[in-house]
C-alpha cells in the first residue's frame, strides 16, 4: 500500500545516495536507471532466474527478488509469454524491501516496476496481465512518473484508459525531464497527444 511504498522509496533514495546514484541538477533530483549489477541481457537473466528457482541454493527472500527481477526484464523485453508464465508461478508484481536480499534487492528497487515499463513501452496486453495481479499502480521513486505518467507522455491512450479504470491517480506531479514537472495531463498536452488529453481531462473532472 501507499505507506509501505513510501518507506520503500525512502530506503531506495537513501541507498542511491550512499552509492552516489542520486544528484541534484537545477534543483531536481536525477537518478541513474542503469542496474547496479551492470548490463544484463533479458535472455540471460531469465535463464538464470529459472535455474536458480529450479533448485540452486537460494533463500526464500532471494527467490522472490529473482522472480521480481525476471518479471521486470520480461516486461522490458516485451515478452508476453514469459510475463504470463512468471505471474502464473507467483512472481511478485511489486518491488521487494530494499534490505530483503542484499545487493539483489537493492538492484530491484533501483528499477521502475514491471507495470511502469510495460506502460512506457505501450504493451497493452502486458499491462492488462499485470493489472490482474493488483500491483501498486502509482509506484514511483525519486519523483519520476508512475505508469500513468509514462503512458500519457508516450501517447498510449488505451493504456491510459486501462490505468485510469484501475484507479491510477491522474493528479500526481512528476519530473518528466530535468526542468519539466507536471501531471500526466501536462505531459500529454506538451507532447500533443489529443486522445490522451481528452481521457485525462475527463478523469480530472471526476469521470472515469
Amino acid at each position: 500500500g501507499p505507506a509501505a511504498e513510501s518507506a520503500r522509496c525512502a530506503d531506495c533514495v537513501a541507498s542511491r545516495r550512499a552509492a552516489g546514484r542520486c544528484s541534484v541538477v537545477h534543483g531536481v533530483r536525477q537518478v541513474s536507471r542503469k542496474p547496479l549489477g551492470g548490463t544484463v541481457t533479458i535472455r540471460a537473466f531469465a535463464i538464470a532466474s529459472f535455474l536458480l528457482l529450479a533448485g540452486c541454493q537460494t533463500t526464500a527472500p532471494q527467490d522472490r527478488v529473482i522472480d521480481y527481477l525476471a518479471l521486470y526484464y520480461a516486461a522490458e523485453g516485451r515478452n508476453q509469454l514469459l510475463v504470463e508464465s512468471l505471474l502464473e508461478r507467483g512472481a511478485p508484481v511489486d518491488a521487494p524491501d530494499v534490505n530483503s536480499a542484499g545487493m539483489l534487492s537493492a538492484q530491484a528497487v533501483n528499477l521502475d516496476s514491471p507495470l511502469q515499463v510495460a506502460a512506457r513501452n505501450g504493451d497493452l496486453e502486458i499491462v492488462r496481465l499485470l493489472l490482474r495481479h493488483r500491483p501498486w499502480i502509482d509506484h514511483r521513486c525519486c519523483d519520476g512518473p508512475a505508469a500513468l505518467g509514462y503512458a500519457a507522455e508516450a501517447g498510449h491512450s488505451e493504456i491510459v484508459r486501462e490505468l485510469l479504470d484501475a484507479g491510477a491517480d491522474p493528479s500526481i506531479v512528476s519530473n518528466y525531464d530535468r526542468d519539466i514537472q507536471g501531471t500526466p495531463l501536462d505531459a500529454a498536452r506538451r507532447r500533443g497527444h489529443t486522445a490522451v488529453v481528452e481521457l485525462l481531462e475527463h478523469a480530472k473532472n471526476g469521470h472515469r
